[in-house]
């Protein structure tokens, strides 16, 4: 197991910079505004303390790895957590052969083979019961997901990787 990070790291300062530009500017756009205040509304408190549900990364078997599981009931729209790892540019070769980044804006991703956080370790499911979404908070461009469902107790969480991971 890697060490589980609780906040996103930068691949170096510039980059973090131009994020940091790119995500007050996307606040300019009045549409984005109105849908972040809303997510900042419904899950901003709980993203600030860095309060997710009581969860565990358990082994399921040798093909799939590990998972993550739910040690509470989540109910429906609940703050899960973010997506967490380092911030750097894409490299198409590299990224290819990397089951851990998410597409992030400005032609980057957020890279969690190396370090990152529980959610490095959520499987895809074509009925997923969490949902990924953005969020600007603490000046930052973040990936966070929240439940769709209700999820049970000893539950496996997942989401929809989407298509660009299955057609890579």
């Amino acid at each position: 197991m890697i060490p589980l990070l609780n906040i996103l790291l930068f691949a170096d300062d510039e980059l973090k910079t131009s994020i940091e530009d790119y995500s007050q500017k996307l606040l300019l756009d009045p549409a984005k505004n109105w849908e972040n205040k809303w997510h900042l509304t419904q899950y901003g408190e709980a993203f600030k303390q860095r309060k997710s549900p009581d969860l565990a990364i358990c082994h399921i078997d040798d093909f799939f790895g590990v998972g993550v599981f739910a040690k509470e009931l989540i109910a429906p729209h609940t703050y899960v957590c973010p997506y967490l790892g380092t911030v750097r540019k894409r490299i198409q070769s590299q990224d290819v052969q990397n089951d851990y980044i998410f597409d992030y804006p400005l032609d980057c991703v957020i890279d969690a083979k190396e370090k990152g956080g529980i959610s490095r370790y959520l499987n895809h499911s074509d009925t997923p019961n969490l949902t990924a979404h953005w969020m600007v908070a603490e000046n930052l461009y973040y990936i966070f997901f929240y439940a769709n469902q209700p999820i049970q107790p000893g539950q496996q969480l997942t989401f929809n990787y989407g298509p660009r991971f299955w057609n890579s």
